[in-house]
C-alpha cells in the first residue's frame, strides 16, 4: 500500500514537469566512528601496523536526469562531482612524527563518477574516483597522492529514491581502503600499505571537530 502511494506521488511529480525532470542533489556524507585505517610500513624498517581512527566527510553533487519512462522501468542514472572532501587521522611516527594526516581532493581535478539505480532490483551503485592527496601536518614531509575510490552498492527502493530526490535521503556506504604508501623522509624512501574501511552516512551538515579544524589550518598554510 505504502509503495503504491509513493509511486503515485513520484508519477505525479514527474507529470508536473511534463515528461522528464532534471535534478541536482547535494549529498552530504559524514565519516562514521567505525571508520579506521591501518598504516603498515615495510621499508626502510618493517614496523608493526598502526591503526588510525578517521574523521571527516564528503559533499557530492549528483546530477540526475529522469523521465517518466525511466521511472516506469525503475532504472535511472546520474553523474557525480566532488564538491568537498576532508578526511583526517591523528598521525603516526614513521622515522619522524607525521603530524596530522589530512586527505583532501586535488584542487585542479577532484574527480567524479557515476550513480546508477534500479527500483526493481532495489539497488544503487556508486562508482566514484576521487583524486585525493594525503597532506602531513609535518611540513617537512609534504604530501603524496592518495587516490580514493568509492565503489559500492547499497539497498535502494522507491522510498530511498524519493528521499534522495527531496534531499532527505538516509544513505550509508561502506568502502574498503587499500592504497600503497610511498613518500620520502630526508631522502629515505618510505614504502608500505594503507588498509582499512570507511563508512559514510547521510548528514544534515558537514562534520566539525578539533582534528578537522587542525587539518583546515594545515591545508591553508
Amino acid at each position: 500500500m505504502r509503495t503504491k502511494l509513493l509511486m503515485t506521488l513520484a508519477l505525479a511529480a514527474l507529470a508536473t514537469h511534463m515528461t522528464a525532470c532534471h535534478l541536482q542533489v547535494e549529498q552530504i556524507l559524514a565519516v562514521q566512528p567505525s571508520s579506521t585505517l591501518s598504516i603498515d610500513v615495510a621499508t626502510p624498517l618493517d614496523l608493526p601496523p598502526v591503526s588510525q581512527a578517521l574523521e571527516g566527510g564528503n559533499v557530492m553533487n549528483i546530477d540526475i536526469f529522469i523521465s517518466l519512462f525511466d521511472l516506469i522501468l525503475g532504472d535511472f542514472e546520474g553523474d557525480i562531482s566532488v564538491e568537498e572532501l576532508l578526511i583526517a587521522a591523528p598521525g603516526v611516527n614513521i622515522l619522524v612524527p607525521t603530524g596530522r594526516i589530512c586527505i583532501v581532493p586535488d584542487a585542479t581535478n577532484p574527480g567524479g563518477g557515476t550513480f546508477e539505480a534500479n527500483l526493481h532490483t532495489k539497488k544503487a551503485t556508486f562508482d566514484v574516483a576521487i583524486n585525493t592527496n594525503a597532506v602531513f601536518g609535518n611540513a617537512a614531509l609534504g604530501s603524496f597522492p592518495f587516490p580514493f575510490a568509492l565503489e559500492s552498492s547499497v539497498p535502494f527502493g522507491l522510498a530511498e529514491a524519493l528521499g534522495l530526490f527531496t534531499g532527505s535521503s538516509d544513505l550509508s556506504i561502506t568502502q574498503a581502503i587499500s592504497q600503497p604508501l610511498n613518500f620520502t623522509v630526508s631522502g629515505i624512501p618510505i614504502t608500505g600499505l594503507v588498509t582499512g574501511e570507511i563508512t559514510l552516512a547521510s548528514a544534515d551538515a558537514f562534520p566539525t571537530s578539533p582534528l578537522l579544524d587542525e587539518c583546515i589550518a594545515i591545508i591553508g598554510q
